[in-house]
């Protein structure tokens, strides 16, 4: 997939009305959507670049935090298996998410010493 057309599947996924990002935000959870949002995040891969592009991270880097931010509503109005469902793909996008925007460095121990 290439540059734009990441951008147009991003911009798909953050459409008002439509987009799963948007129905997510009014507790309706659309999984062929979501599964879509994931394979499309599956298909960006910039490790050949030092840098990214500002309009695909402007596009992915609120996704984790936006979804974690819907879970309370979605688990009031779902069901088990359907919140369960919605948990297992924000951490599919989580862990695509973090892959392309690169992994955030481990919390050093205050405790220890610097050498």
């Amino acid at each position: 997939m290439n540059y734009e057309e990441s951008l147009n599947a991003l911009d798909v996924a953050w459409a008002l009305e439509t987009g799963f990002l948007y129905k997510i935000r009014y507790r309706e959870v659309d999984f062929l959507l979501g599964d879509e949002l994931l394979k499309t995040l599956k298909q960006i891969d910039f490790t050949d670049q030092d840098l990214l592009p500002k309009q695909i991270v402007s596009y992915i880097w609120f996704i984790p935090l936006f979804m974690e931010l819907q879970m309370h509503s979605i688990e009031k109005a779902s069901n088990v298996e359907e919140f369960g469902r919605y948990v297992t793909l924000a951490s599919q996008i989580t862990a695509e998410v973090s892959r392309i925007l690169g992994h955030v460095p481990e919390e050093p121990d205050w405790n220890t010493p610097l050498s």
